[in-house]
């Protein structure tokens, strides 16, 4: 089943991008690397119709839920290298 189509806000897309980078950094990403991740990130979540969004439940804050879920990405990404 396809999931909904979600469209996040601009900020929402703001956030989303400034924990892209923060988790690069953090795990020390080469500037290709993070790139590369960059592009995993946005092309899973086009793929997905940003579902990441809709499955948001407000359990914990949307930065808390956003890092959990690039942290996640950034561990499938690697496996898949």
């Amino acid at each position: 089943m396809t999931p909904p189509q979600v469209e996040p806000s601009a900020q929402q897309l703001e956030l989303l991008s400034l924990i892209v980078c923060a988790v690069a950094k953090f795990h020390h990403l080469s500037p290709e690397e993070a790139k590369d991740f960059t592009l995993y990130v946005e092309t899973h979540l086009v793929e997905g119709r940003y579902h990441v969004f809709s499955r948001y439940t407000g359990r914990s804050s949307l930065r808390t839920y956003l890092t959990v879920v690039v942290e996640r990405m950034l561990l499938d990404w690697r496996r898949a290298r």
